[in-house]
């Protein structure tokens, strides 16, 4: 499903993340004994869009309207929203050790 957000995206205010060089990565890394790599498959989908929000998801079909109750692909912000989710929830695994990095491609 491929939804045109290119009108929604206009009027939404931005949440910018600022992304982190390949450089900054690799000097995180230096000194970790252990590396493994996670790949969130259909991690937007994951995300809850809050109620309130659904009606601006919504799109037509031949069979009706429908609106998504996860974040879905397109929307201007969910890749800083999915970026942070996964920020808070490793910082929160490990806060001492500070032993992730999270990387969207």
């Amino acid at each position: 499903m491929c939804v045109d957000y290119r009108r929604l995206n206009s009027i939404t205010k931005k949440e910018y993340m600022v992304p982190i060089s390949m450089e900054e990565r690799l000097d995180h890394l230096a000194n970790k004994k252990y590396f493994s790599t996670l790949d969130f498959a259909s991690g937007y989908y994951q995300v809850p869009v809050a109620e309130e929000s659904r009606q601006f998801t919504a799109f037509v079909t031949n069979d009706g309207l429908y609106e998504f109750t996860r974040m879905p692909f397109g929307l201007v912000n969910a890749p800083s929203v999915f970026n942070r989710l996964m920020r808070k929830m490793f910082a929160e695994l490990e806060p001492e050790t500070n032993s992730h990095a999270c990387r969207l491609d």
